[in-house]
């Protein structure tokens, strides 16, 4: 054997590098059973060829003590066993801690079974010098070799570790329900419930769990448990953090210092639950529940971790992630319950809420009267100490003002409420302070690309007003007209009618449903979902504008059209005998400006334009700007002030990109793929709900985590956005602290899920891969077979489209459905692999040949979810082998014919060379006996006695030359063919009259035939035939009586097949039935030769002839009166041969 490489064991023809291709090539193989290279057969080395250059970890195991090679993908799945004892040494021995698992696997298919296939096996393997929790993917196929015992040469184990994945996805899953149930929990309580019912779904990661609350005192109490009972004698029911406790001395530290502790399980606890394992956890976590307003844990997780594998930084983040959802659902619901308490509150006091705002008018202003003074000279100082918090002083001025706004109206309603609301009329030149109102709009307006048309002429008598409450009713009307319009115009007409004075605001906004009309004036009311510039708003002011119109006895109603455009119409009586007399004032004195108080609406106004109206920048140049390696975060609030205050609070720690609405944040989603979403549930166009919607329907936006931020602390609405799809919840007011906590967190999971997520990407990328790659029919079925999920016909079979529940009748041909069905039960019954080769309907229709294959598809409790199979055109194989099967049947068919007539005609020649050698001796030992006397006595040539001599010679002679002539003419019958011809019998009779006329007178005899058919034959073979058969009747004529031969004829027919009856009946000597059959036996003869000459071969060759035309003879002799010879000759085609 030649070798490579320098190496003293590897061949040639392994041209493989890499790590093992030097191992296997050093390594001593005459110690091991399968010897050295040399020695191996060429399936063995061609296979190990093969495993060196492939990327794909395989292990082969060779003979029957199961000898391991394997490759350098391999390496990692041993460990530390490799190389020893992983390299060529038994695999009992390699693998004795899971050997009772996958040994059974691997004899299965070395002993002729079939391969052995799973998609995920568990395995406690003992690779790193401990038993770890392991997960592949295994395929053992058996190898071919023509060498081994029983065709078998070893196993091919093809493996993918999935451990990653299984455990990934496992936690996973885990983390998503502890998210969602104690979400929905009602109490603190019911969250440690609910989440010791998720932990105890994984016995796995978490054997058991337990959860203490713990109180302002600092005591412990047990709430809930996990996979071990609430009484067992191991768990501390109360504890004292406060007291030194030996026995459970890391879970007071870990409460003590708010931090992770891992501790041993000694022997104290050592009779605990074991989860899914069969060994007790050897570790502890012990994990802190905290909550954001508190220093001190609210609580403690304890967690039994699982004993088959390390604690290790994936982990560690596991546990902890536990801890703080648990943490998150323990703040949210201490947020709910001190929300709810505050609900509670207020609805005690909205009982007093009249008498309060009217006493409280003082309170109220003083205060803010305070602040904003000081703001406001602040504002207009130069100093440098003041600048550098301009933005901040403004913030707060800007909101502040919107407070004062938002009092004024309360207290305006109060005081409605009360009866107390002073109103002083004056008669007032309405044109003119509606204008100047009107004109404080006019850069707003202008600014929004809108048109504004003040058309107040000056009326011909003024009219009696509040000036201040006319100012408030103005203001809401255009304030509210330039929310609702994005195009066309607004409009503001004042006229004179009969009796009353006519104002008329009227735009081209999106307009008033028929049904929100009749609310439009009520209190708190608002129209649900309408487009606007902004969500903000309380509600009131059209309400306070009807009340305030109602007090100067005037009227005001609404015109609308959806998507059209809406006008308030706003009608005071003219004079003033409508008013009360006290709250009229005769004179109109100065007016008052209006320019301050407007400013409050202009400033609110001017802040629902977008961000890139006001500041000129856009999106995308914010995008350029911001840094790559941060985390990006769009920010949708329609709120200019909190979109800033947001942004300047998470700036440091991600690229925060602002928008104004749902419908802008979701556009830019799609083109920057952010890593969280960070929205406003109240906002125009696109509200924040939509937006997750919108958000959890894009495939490629589907897993990007959102944070919902709202006024609404109640529990419906968080449970509204959880349901929506949200991943946190976030309640204004908030701190800065707390809103970088919930961003940080949710920002870590999903990057968590990000990675598991790709792991199990790849892992389906690799199985995928693997189903393009073959050329086989792919499908998929359900746990019971009904419905044929999917199948990808690869142009063999149609491929399904959508399931369908028909596929039997569709694809399997009808004589194998029971067959195929009744192997599918089988299959189903026992979890195992359905396997069968069967017909089946192509896909033009024709029928072809599958070899099917199916494995079931197992979940955690070992149920069938589904069967994924291939299948293999193997048509042109069984066209191939029906054929093969054909020829071989046609050919034995001949062969055992031929044999046949070889055994014939061998028993013919043996009865032959016995006659022979008798009565072919004779007339050979007369001829010689009679010829050694003439030659002694040669005067005797001369005598009579000579003569008699000499005749006895000739007649012997002739006798031997007759015998000769039937034994050729018998022979011949044995192996040529016929040549076919139409053979009239009237001319062969008539022929043979002729021949033996001159025996016919010597006996007497006479021949009588009617009109006779012509027959398909040969003309010599048929006329020897009747030859024999007619002077046979006249040799063996009674010598009583003179010889009459009849020949008749009749055309039958059986089994649809015609043919000739011919009989041929004498009044001979006979013979005795019994010998009916052998009469036709070679050289048999009934009488002595000296009373009847003759071959004994002339009924053979009848007989014989007969045969090789497809027909039959019998005789029916009766001894002393004659024989009846039946012929069946067949009506044959002239162009078939015999």
């Amino acid at each position: 054997m030649d070798f490579a490489m320098g190496t003293k064991f590897l061949p040639k023809n392994f041209v493989a590098g890499g790590v093992m291709a030097k191992l296997i090539s050093e390594f001593d193989w005459s110690t091991t059973p399968i010897g050295s290279p040399d020695t191996w057969s060429e399936s063995l080395k061609n296979l190990v060829n093969m495993m060196l250059v492939n990327r794909f970890p395989m292990l082969l195991w060779w003979g029957e003590h199961y000898v391991q090679i394997y490759n350098d993908p391999y390496i990692p799945v041993l460990g530390l066993k490799h190389p020893s004892p992983g390299l060529g040494r038994p695999g009992y021995e390699c693998w004795d801690e899971i050997w009772n698992v996958i040994g059974p696997l691997i004899d299965t298919p070395f002993k002729g079974g079939a391969a052995s296939w799973m998609d995920d096996i568990l395995l406690k393997v003992n690779r790193n010098n401990f038993e770890e929790e392991t997960h592949f993917t295994i395929a053992y196929s058996p190898v071919p070799d023509a060498t081994a015992p029983n065709g078998i040469g070893g196993v091919l184990a093809t493996v993918n570790e999935i451990t990653e994945e299984i455990i990934g996805k496992r936690q996973m899953e885990i983390l998503r329900k502890l998210g969602k149930n104690i979400s929905s929990a009602s109490s603190v309580a019911e969250v440690y419930i609910q989440a010791a019912m998720v932990l105890a779904e994984n016995p796995f990661d978490i054997p058991f769990a337990f959860i203490h609350r713990i109180d302002s005192n600092s005591k412990a109490w047990l709430e809930a448990v996990a996979g071990i009972e609430m009484g067992h004698p191991e768990l501390p029911n109360e504890m004292d953090l406060t007291r030194e406790n030996t026995e459970w001395n890391d879970w007071v530290r870990s409460a003590g210092e708010r931090i992770v502790v891992l501790g041993d399980n000694d022997q104290i606890r050592i009779q605990v639950p074991t989860g899914a394992w069969d060994a007790a956890p050897t570790q502890f976590a012990y994990l802190p529940i905290t909550e954001a307003k508190r220093g001190a844990p609210i609580g403690m997780v304890t967690l039994a971790l699982n004993p088959f594998r390390k604690f290790d930084e994936s982990y560690s983040n596991f546990v902890q992630l536990i801890a703080d959802q648990i943490s998150s659902g323990v703040t949210n619901r201490l947020a709910y319950e001190k929300e709810k308490q505050r609900a509670e509150a207020l609805a005690e006091l909205d009982k007093a809420k009249t008498a309060f705002f009217g006493n409280v008018s003082h309170e109220f202003r003083t205060p803010l009267t305070l602040m904003l003074g000081p703001l406001d000279e602040l504002l207009v100082q130069k100093q440098t100490q003041v600048v550098a918090e301009r933005d901040v002083i403004a913030l707060i001025q800007r909101n502040g003002l919107r407070l004062q706004k938002l009092v004024n109206t309360l207290l305006d309603f109060s005081r409605i409420e009360a009866g107390r609301m002073q109103m002083v009329f004056k008669p007032i030149d309405i044109s003119k302070i509606t204008s100047d109102i009107a004109s404080n709009f006019t850069s707003a307006i202008s600014n929004a690309g809108l048109e504004f048309e003040i058309d107040c002429p000056k009326l011909p008598e003024p009219i009696y007003l509040d000036e201040e409450m006319w100012e408030k009713i103005v203001l809401n009307l255009l304030s509210n007209a330039f929310k609702f319009t994005f195009d066309g115009k607004i409009r503001v007409q004042l006229r004179m009618l009969p009796g009353v004075a006519e104002l008329r605001i009227e735009d081209t906004g999106i307009g008033i449903s028929k049904e929100d009309q009749s609310k439009i004036f009520e209190r708190f009311h608002r129209v649900y979902q309408a487009r606007s510039r902004s969500f903000e708003g309380s509600g009131i002011g059209l309400a306070l504008v009807g009340e305030l119109i109602k007090l100067h006895g005037g009227s005001i109603g609404v015109e609308s059209e959806p998507d059209v455009g809406t006008a308030f119409i706003v009608r005071l009586p003219r004079g003033r005998a409508h008013l009360p007399a006290e709250q009229i004032q005769y004179r109109s004195g100065e007016q008052l400006s209006t320019a301050i108080k407007a400013n409050v609406f202009l400033e609110e106004a001017m802040r629902w334009f977008p961000d890139d109206v006001r500041e000129h920048t856009t999106a995308d140049q914010e995008i350029k700007e911001q840094a790559s390696h941060k985390p990006s975060i769009i920010l949708a609030d329609d709120n200019a002030d909190m979109r800033e205050y947001i942004k300047g609070v998470l700036v440091e720690y991600c690229n925060v990109y602002a928008v104004v609405n749902g419908k802008q944040a979701y556009e830019l989603a799609k083109a920057i793929k952010p890593d969280l979403v960070l929205s406003d549930i109240m906002m125009p166009e696109i509200d924040g709900l939509e937006l997750l919607e919108l958000l959890r329907q894009d495939l490629s936006l589907k897993t990007t985590p959102v944070i919902l931020l709202s006024a609404r602390a109640g529990e419906e609405a968080k449970i509204e956005g959880f349901h929506a799809g949200a991943d946190d919840y976030l309640t204004k007011p908030f701190t800065r602290n707390e809103l970088i906590a919930r961003v940080n967190s949710n920002i870590q999971l999903s990057n968590i899920r990000k990675e598991m997520e790709e792991a199990i990407r790849k892992s389906e990328a690799r199985l995928r891969a693997l189903v393009i790659a073959t050329s086989d029919v792919i499908y998929r079925m359900s746990p019971d077979w009904t419905v044929m999920r999917q199948l990808d016909g690869r142009n063999f079979l149609q491929d399904t489209g959508e399931p369908i529940s028909n596929w039997q009748d569709k694809y399997i041909h009808p004589k194998d459905q029971a067959r195929v069905w009744g192997v599918i039960q089988e299959a189903i019954k026992t979890k195992s692999v359905f396997q069968l080769e069967h017909q089946v309907i192509q896909a033009d229709g024709t029928l072809g040949w599958t070899l099917s294959r199916a494995v079931p598809i197992l979940d955690r409790q070992g149920e069938i979810i589904e069967w994924f199979g291939a299948a293999s055109d193997v048509s042109v194989r069984k066209l191939y082998e029906t054929e093969l099967e054909r020829r071989v049947e046609n050919r034995t068919r001949e062969l055992n014919e031929v044999n046949s007539a070889l055994k014939i005609s061998n028993d013919d020649l043996l009865q032959f060379a016995h006659v022979a050698s008798h009565d072919l001796k004779e007339p050979v030992r007369k001829i010689k006996t009679f010829t050694n006397r003439l030659i002694d006595d040669s005067d005797m040539l001369t005598s009579e006695k000579g003569r008699s001599y000499l005749n006895k010679i000739m007649t012997s002679a002739e006798r031997m030359s007759t015998m000769i002539d039937g034994v050729l003419m018998y022979s011949s019958l044995n192996g040529t063919n016929v040549e076919l011809e139409s053979v009239d019998l009237n001319v062969i009779l008539e022929d043979i009259k002729v021949d033996l006329e001159l025996l016919v007178q010597q006996k007497g005899g006479t021949l009588k035939y009617p009109a006779m058919p012509a027959v398909v034959g040969g003309r010599l073979l048929v006329y020897q035939l009747f030859y024999n058969l007619i002077s046979n009747s006249l040799k063996f004529a009674h010598p009583d009586r003179q010889p009459v031969i009849e020949i008749n004829w009749q055309l039958k027919q059986k089994d649809n097949n015609q043919y000739y009856q011919i009989t041929l009946t004498d009044n001979g000597i006979g013979f005795d039935p019994a010998y009916n059959e052998l009469i036709f036996d070679m050289f048999l003869r009934l009488n002595t030769k000296d009373r009847f000459d003759g071959t004994g071969l002339g009924l053979s060759l009848c007989r014989k002839i007969v045969e090789r035309h497809g027909g039959s003879i019998h005789a029916d002799g009766k001894k002393g009166e004659g024989v009846t010879f039946t012929i069946e000759f067949p009506v044959i085609d002239l162009k078939k041969k015999i």
